[in-house]
């Protein structure tokens, strides 16, 4: 075994077991999806995620990119990763049962083609022996509050269970509550796993899938609500322990910040400079005053790259003229 991978393996499995001596951590972790007491049946897709859907990597680089400059703690600058890797199937917690339920929407729209077609991709990738996992990180934040407390009003709860509601100020960049469905379009199989490690030292970590409404067998018309939450218990709360999923990647003592963690990432060719771009795009001024670095897949985004990044064909290339117009005044400007 690499020395690297077997130090942060050891160090995964201490941690771990040291955080859940103060909680119960039963055998219930596991998907589940809540019923809709007889109420609306959800279709896939919904306004909010087809907003994202014709920029999805430039999406999710400025609502990351916003979220985690908002909030930054006890630092001049914070830093990000966008880190591409890939994982044996069972290595996805309860990845099997997640399949299962996307075979059960396949099988009630498989006649419906405008839905079936995407289902059916969805249940075929989920089926993957092996699975590309995007992971976007921070550092030199404050983490999510309330992850222990699954408090409705702090921010782990709002981001992972509101909706059209926002744990920002009205003054924050992004505080309308969207833009975390940016991550769900990023992903072959709407899943996203979210993961903490906040200013209170605490640890924990939640799945959220984007599903659709099925029919809950022998439940007389009952039909889940399109959701699922990979939770500790019933009330759908966190595991209080951080996701450790990128085989090379394990957050220090000391280092608060968030992993969001997209499963099945749509890793197309020019993933890396599309989000480079909309970095530059939307956070110059930040990068340029040295409060933002970040690593996108081993390409440095820093003050002193900028020069270099400018002139890149790779930028070149992914961006339309306007674009690459608009970067280039901004870093003269600056």
């Amino acid at each position: 075994m690499n020395k690297k991978v077997g130090s942060l393996l050891n160090k995964k499995q201490k941690r771990n077991s040291d955080y859940k001596g103060g909680f119960n951590m039963t055998e219930d972790e596991k998907w589940r999806s809540p019923n809709n007491d007889y109420g609306p049946e959800v279709g896939l897709d919904n306004g909010d995620v087809e907003t994202f859907k014709k920029e999805p990597e430039e999406a999710l680089a400025r609502e990351t990119g916003q979220n985690s400059n908002d909030a930054r703690y006890n630092s001049t600058f914070t830093k990000m990763e966008y880190e591409l890797f890939e994982v044996d199937r069972d290595s996805i917690p309860g990845i099997r049962e997640l399949s299962e339920m996307i075979e059960a929407c396949y099988e009630y729209k498989k006649e419906l083609p405008k839905e079936a077609v995407p289902l059916k991709r969805m249940l075929d990738r989920s089926r993957d022996a092996k699975i590309k996992c995007l992971r976007v990180s921070d550092f030199h934040t404050s983490g999510l509050e309330g992850v222990v407390t699954n408090d409705s009003e702090k921010p782990f709860y709002l981001l992972t269970k509101g909706s059209g509601i926002s744990y920002k100020g009205s003054g924050a960049g992004g505080s309308k509550g969207i833009g975390k469905y940016a991550a769900f379009v990023n992903s072959n199989i709407n899943t996203v796993f979210y993961s903490t490690y906040n200013k209170d030292k605490e640890r924990g970590y939640i799945g959220v899938s984007k599903l659709r409404s099925a029919p809950i067998p022998d439940a007389d018309g009952l039909m889940t609500q399109g959701i699922a939450y990979y939770s500790r218990n019933d009330k759908k709360e966190p595991i209080l322990e951080e996701l450790m999923l990128d085989p090379s990647f394990c957050r220090e003592d000391g280092n608060y910040g968030t992993d969001v963690y997209i499963i099945g990432f749509n890793a197309e060719s020019d993933w890396k400079w599309s989000i480079i771009s909309k970095l530059l795009e939307s956070f110059m001024a930040a990068i340029k005053e040295e409060a933002l670095v970040v690593d996108v897949d081993n390409v440095t985004v820093s003050k002193d790259k900028l020069p270099e990044l400018i002139n890149d064909p790779n930028l070149k290339r992914v961006c339309g003229k306007r674009l690459y117009s608009d970067i280039q005044a901004q870093f003269a400007l600056l």
